[in-house]
């Protein structure tokens, strides 16, 4: 190609010649073998000079070194011996490379290659910024991007695709693209797309690493739950104190645990988290759910964290029997079919509610609405078994097993006992939900609820007559229901139920450990001020004093009490008021506290609103459409707030996106 410019210089060739040539770049064979001879020894070239001198090019047929960049674009009138004859003295060769990288002939060529190179990055950099946005927006809105046939004579060529071809009719840049674009780079191809989408979730992802950073604690939340194909999908969020001094809830993956829900296997998957997002020893909190994978290895899962982070409370989510029977198998039944709707609709006339496991009113509700319309259910079930015309085989057979359900003794009795429960625990789970940052109200009303469940202990009777009053009820005599040996039927239910009591209260008993929590009692302040709480400061210490300067915290909780200017019941009112006034940091050891305060009781009271959507994201997608959408969808405000930063963003994505597909033509030339 050398000789070829040599011959004919490159401003004559035809256009496409041209860029042929300048893709095909600068070449450097690698055979190139000259010598030089000086003082008894024979001096070779070295192909590490390509690399150190990337203008450097050889031709073979010449056996010469020559500028590629000058053999292209110099413009400038003078004889050069390297853009005519070529460099052959290798004893001299780097005082003459220095030479002519100095040289007016070689600075102008190149920056003349530096400035075209730059244009067309440019260009095509711009272009790809409209398809970041298109995966963006379809991401954002939950769409999906391909479809089965994306062939020019397809009709629906997927939502990705079409869309870029309705911003051609409006974007002048499109259309020069699509007109000149090669089949390298269209833009359009189902592997750009997924380049894309996997370089905007590492902005994403990349962002939330640098917030936990920052963070001085940390809460993570582990859920089990299923996907559209039924692969058993483990979901990780993290909860901690922005800058702000706002909680945040971000989503950072999945893990599909379906091969193996072991308390080893889960436990690693936690341990990869923590240590890709380098927040493990800022771990305070720690809540795991699922009652159909996870619930089993809970105990033992947190147990094998606690080992290696021995700091973290862990938060046991609000999942029974009852829940599993009534969320899996009743209310999948007739959210099954429209005709089995119809059909509640008509004997029942309610709707079951849906169950979201993490939430404790959702199970109650459904619970409540069981044991209200319990003749209703037999009767419903009941018809379809003695009436199967226009009913299905499956239909038929399901109720003659759910039939059994409604008319067990056992399964009645624990859904008087668990209505019993979710008396107290509804009212105590909305004011968790709404007022869980007021520490005063919170440590009242769990006090209060559980001296209303212990009390419960004093009224089994009451129960079991509930029970046996219940009409067409029967006791079951397979195996898995039979009394303990040696206990009359009805002492065997009391132990029952005072077992699910005290798991209960004891559930409750376990927070004991977050007296410090009383240290920012709003009705109890007045009195610090004559007295200083030394048992919760000491029970705060003991917990996470790795993570204060104990002598100044305690000086700062001081001040703090005897000054009223500030709020004195809410902690993120608090923090925020401390951020607005510039105070964080002089009372920076309080304002750790705060935001320890903000990150467990959240976390107690099961906020689990970053799950939720997970879960519904997740169970209604799946493969390439919930790769697609799934950070863009779940974490939308992120998307938006990244959106805003402009350019920074979009520089971001490219940067990820030139690394994953090791494309130099979206990389702008420095030198």
């Amino acid at each position: 190609m050398v000789t070829h410019l040599l011959e004919k210089p490159f401003s004559r060739h035809l256009r496409a010649d041209k860029k042929e040539t300048v893709k095909q770049g600068c070449p450097r064979p690698q055979n190139f073998s000259i010598t030089s001879q000086a003082k008894g020894f024979i001096q070779h070239f070295q192909n590490s000079i390509y690399s150190k001198h990337p203008w450097i090019t050889a031709c073979a047929q010449r056996q010469k070194l020559f500028c590629w960049p000058s053999l292209l674009f110099c413009t400038v009138k003078e004889k050069n011996v390297w853009t005519t004859t070529g460099h052959l003295d290798l004893n001299n060769l780097f005082k003459a490379m220095q030479r002519h990288e100095r040289s007016l002939v070689h600075m102008q060529t190149v920056v003349q290659q530096i400035s075209k190179h730059n244009a067309q990055v440019e260009k095509k950099r711009d272009v790809l910024k409209r398809f970041i946005d298109i995966v963006c927006l379809l991401g954002r809105q939950e769409l999906s991007f391909r479809t089965h046939d994306e062939s020019a004579t397809s009709l629906n060529r997927g939502n990705y695709v079409e869309m870029a071809h309705f911003l051609i009719r409006y974007d002048d840049r499109l259309v020069t693209h699509f007109s000149t674009a090669s089949n390298v780079f269209t833009g359009l191809s189902n592997h750009i797309q997924n380049d894309i989408v996997q370089s905007v979730s590492t902005v994403i992802l990349n962002f939330i690493k640098k917030e936990l950073l920052a963070a001085p604690f940390v809460a993570i939340m582990v859920d089990e739950t299923s996907d559209f194909s039924l692969h058993s999908q483990a979901s990780v969020v993290f909860r901690y104190v922005d800058e702000d001094g706002k909680a945040q809830e971000w989503f950072v993956g999945f893990k599909d645990v379906s091969a193996d829900r072991s308390v080893k296997a889960l436990a690693d998957m936690v341990f990869e988290y923590l240590e890709v997002f380098q927040c493990g020893n800022k771990l305070v909190a720690e809540t795991y759910d699922g009652a159909a994978g996870m619930s089993g290895e809970v105990s033992g899962l947190q147990t094998r964290v606690r080992e290696r982070y021995p700091k973290p409370l862990f938060v046991h989510c609000y999942t029974h029997v009852l829940n599993l029977v009534l969320s899996q198998s009743i209310f999948s039944f007739f959210s099954h079919s429209t005709k089995q709707t119809q059909e509640l609709d008509k004997v029942v006339r309610k709707r079951l509610p849906s169950v979201a496991p993490t939430r404790w009113n959702f199970s109650s509700r459904l619970v409540n609405t069981v044991e209200e319309h319990h003749k209703d259910l037999l009767e419903l079930f009941g018809g379809i078994v003695e009436n199967p015309e226009g009913w299905d085989h499956l239909t038929i057979g399901q109720s003659q097993g759910y039939l059994q359900i409604p008319s067990n003794f056992k399964f009645n009795f624990l859904l008087v006992v668990f209505s019993e429960i979710f008396h107290f625990t509804d009212v105590l789970y909305d004011i968790l939900q709404t007022k869980a940052m007021d520490i005063t109200l919170c440590i009242q009303e769990v006090q209060q609820m559980k001296n209303n469940i212990a009390a419960k202990r004093d009224d089994f009777n009451t129960v079991w007559s509930r029970v046996e009053n219940l009409e067409d009820v029967v006791e079951p005599l397979h195996k898995g229901w039979r009394c303990d040996a040696g206990l009359p039927r009805k002492d065997h239910y009391r132990r029952l139920c005072l077992q699910i009591i005290d798991h209960v209260v004891g559930q409750m008993n376990a927070m004991d450990h977050l007296g410090f929590l009383s240290l920012m009692d709003g009705d109890a302040i007045p009195t610090y001020t004559r007295k200083f709480p030394q048992e919760a400061f000491n029970c705060l210490i003991n917990s996470y004093g790795e993570h204060f300067n104990a002598v100044r915290l305690k000086n700062k909780l001081i001040t703090f009490y005897a000054r009223d200017e500030f709020p004195r019941r809410n902690v993120a009112e608090i923090m925020l008021c401390l951020k607005k006034h510039h105070l964080y940091i002089a009372f920076f050891e309080l304002y750790k506290l705060y935001g320890l305060i903000l990150i467990i009781t959240a976390a107690t009271a099961s906020v689990w609103n970053t799950l939720k959507r997970i879960k519904t994201y997740s169970r209604s997608t799946t493969g390439q459409q919930q790769l697609s959408g799934l950070f863009f969808s779940i974490e939308k405000g992120i998307m938006q707030k990244l959106q805003e930063k402009g350019s920074e963003f979009y520089d971001a994505v490219i940067s990820e996106f030139t690394k994953k597909t090791h494309r130099l033509d979206f990389q702008f030339s420095k030198k």
